[in-house]
């Protein structure tokens, strides 16, 4: 908090004396309008016309001069002000409050086999807290990573799958080489800060026109002839001063260049208006590819990221350049949006088609290798919003991934990362002599908390993040949870129900997936006692015929005899409470064994209800 802090300190002082440099530059524009205004009248009563003509131009380069100056001191404004925007953003999160990145509440879905129950995506969630992503392919990606195991997105884990193991290892050495330089993490987010801003999905924006399926403009004859046009009618000009009759000449051949462009305006409009005021996107795109194209990377992530881009595919030119050249390329097209310098350059340059042909040669060159750095972009965004996620929790360890066969769950000193450090508990779990475990205990002590903050810091694992706790090991799995089932009046889904599907769908995916890992809280709450223990008993006996491994919460007290009846199989935890006075006193620490005090009675008594002792 303390660098953060510095860093704002720094970009304040630094935009106080940008905004001096501003005025300065400004005043100095005004001070050169006035001053030729004065020479100009004063030249006019003893010079020539060549004179005024000379000092003319001599205003027009020394206005230039001073607006080019100004434009680059703004464009570090603009810098320094996103700079000291994402060091701000680090400090409101630490306190607690919204991101002001995505939150990634578009990837919310009941049927995800976790990520509702765990507070996967969307206000509040692991997702809100770590991206940093500005690109729609940065945000897609890092939801990718959260939604299932590294390379395993659209596969079914079979034992050891070593593709997956590298990838995650892949995953944390890039993380790691970022964490070490968090001065380059900031200035690819300085970089990126106007996409998101801006909000548009700039491949989606480019892949049609890059695909080709727009007609093509022109033909090679008209082609040949832009390319000699402005020699021509320059030239009609120039020989007139000696051919006076050339002179009209060149006025009509003006007049029907800019006829035949109003002609072809409509064509050029749809084609522009694919881009329209996405130059500025663009460049600061372009910096962030070149900034990835510059630096000396070691982990065999970042180098296979770079050299996609560095390689230039077909053309053979650095991708961030060929990005530069499209954004002036639409700059330049824009010039006909006025309407008197439109006319001019059209006259003499047929600037609309000379524009266009020359977007439809840099699609044909660069268009490919475009969409795909900005996939590259996305990569190392996600990679980037694990780093500072690692930056910011120093005490946060890299989990050990083994593969799928071992079936491993150790951990110690974990935490839930969405809760505050000064609350936060840590619990200590070894899954060595036994598959599943049986939790129970008291209303509040910390049951649903402690499968959450399993399945919350397994999904950063298999990502390749880091987790909260001060060592884990953890084996390549597909969590399925059974948490927070609701009902649904629209689809006219009682609790029960839909605790029903849902147990169906984790009773499959165990069956497809075997190397599930389960987390299951309190289950059949939709239907009586006697049911409910039933139903849950067999439900837990179809998992141990399954052959599963996980971890089932629970009240029912009669479920912990499954311990005896299944030795080396099931394995009895609980959490407690302690009443000292009357008053109830949590630890949320796991203890092995069943639990042996329920608080119900008490919690009622505080609310004026009073429960008959049996």
């Amino acid at each position: 908090m303390e660098r953060y802090q510095r860093n704002i300190a720094e970009a304040g002082n630094t935009l106080a004396r940008l905004k001096k440099r501003v005025n300065i530059l400004a005043l100095s524009r005004l001070g050169v309008i006035l001053l030729g205004v004065a020479l100009f009248f004063w030249l006019a009563q003893i010079a020539s016309f060549w004179a005024l003509i000379g000092l003319f131009m001599a205003l027009i380069l020394c206005f230039a001069f001073l607006v080019r100056k100004q434009s680059k001191v703004e464009e570090l404004r603009v810098r320094w002000n996103a700079f000291a925007e994402i060091n701000l953003n680090e400090i409101r999160i630490a306190e607690g409050k919204s991101n002001i990145y995505d939150h990634g509440n578009i990837y919310q879905n009941p049927a995800h086999p976790y990520s509702d129950d765990l507070d996967i995506y969307g206000e509040g969630s692991i997702y809100e807290m770590i991206n940093r992503a500005a690109t729609r392919q940065g945000k897609d990606r890092l939801a990718s990573y959260l939604s299932a195991p590294a390379g395993s997105e659209n596969s079914t884990l079979t034992a050891g799958d070593p593709p997956t193991l590298q990838l995650i290892e892949m995953r944390q050495k890039a993380v790691v080489e970022l964490v070490a330089d968090r001065d380059w993490c900031q200035q690819f987010q300085v970089d990126l800060f106007h996409a998101k801003q801006d909000g548009r999905d700039l491949k989606n924006a480019l892949s049609h026109y890059v695909s080709g399926k727009q007609k093509e403009f022109g033909n090679r004859l008209l082609s040949i002839y832009i390319r000699f046009a402005p020699y021509l009618v320059l030239g009609i000009f120039a020989v007139s001063y000696w051919v006076p009759l050339l002179f009209k000449f060149g006025i009509w051949l003006g007049i029907a260049h800019l006829l035949f462009s109003l002609g072809y305006a409509a064509r050029v409009s749809q084609i522009g208006g694919k881009f329209d005021k996405i130059s500025t996107l663009l460049r600061t795109v372009g910096k962030a590819v070149g900034s990835i194209e510059d630096k000396d990377w070691n982990s065999s992530m970042m180098v296979k990221l770079a050299e996609r881009i560095r390689s230039g595919g077909v053309s053979g030119q650095q991708v961030s350049l060929s990005i530069r050249q499209l954004a002036e390329l639409l700059e330049k097209l824009d010039y006909r949006l006025n309407m008197l310098v439109g006319a001019l350059m059209n006259m003499v340059f047929l600037w609309d088609f000379r524009q266009v042909m020359a977007l439809q040669e840099w699609q044909k060159a660069h268009g490919d290798e475009v969409l795909d750095a900005l996939d590259v972009i996305g990569e190392t965004e996600a990679l980037m919003s694990f780093a500072i996620f690692a930056i910011n929790h120093p005490t946060w360890s890299f989990p050990e991934v083994h593969s799928a066969s071992e079936r491993m769950l150790v951990f110690q000193e974990m935490k839930h990362p969405l809760l505050a450090p000064d609350f936060a508990i840590a619990n200590n779990y070894s899954k060595t002599d036994h598959r599943i475990a049986l939790i129970t205990g008291s209303n509040m002590a910390g049951k649903s908390t402690f499968l959450r903050t399993v399945g919350v810091n397994t999904v950063l694992a298999l990502a390749g993040a880091p987790v909260c706790a001060k060592a884990m090991q953890v084996s390549v799995m597909h969590l399925i949870t059974y948490m927070r089932i609701k009902d649904s009046l629209q689809e006219s889904t009682s609790t029960f129900k839909a605790e029903l599907d849902r147990m169906k769908m984790l009773l499959q995916t165990i069956q497809t997936q075997p190397a599930s890992y389960f987390l299951i809280d309190e289950m059949l709450r939709g239907t009586n006692s006697v049911d409910k223990f039933k139903g849950s008993k067999a439900i837990i006996e179809r998992l141990i015929q399954a052959n599963a491994t996980g971890m089932v919460a629970t009240h029912d007290l009669q479920l912990s005899r499954l311990e005896e009846a299944h030795p080396g199989v099931i394995r009895n935890y609980h959490f407690d409470i302690q009443v000292v006075e009357g008053e109830m006193l949590f630890d949320y620490k796991l203890k092995q064994g069943e639990c042996k005090v329920f608080n119900a009675s008490l919690l009622l008594r505080g609310i004026g209800i009073e429960v008959d002792r049996v």
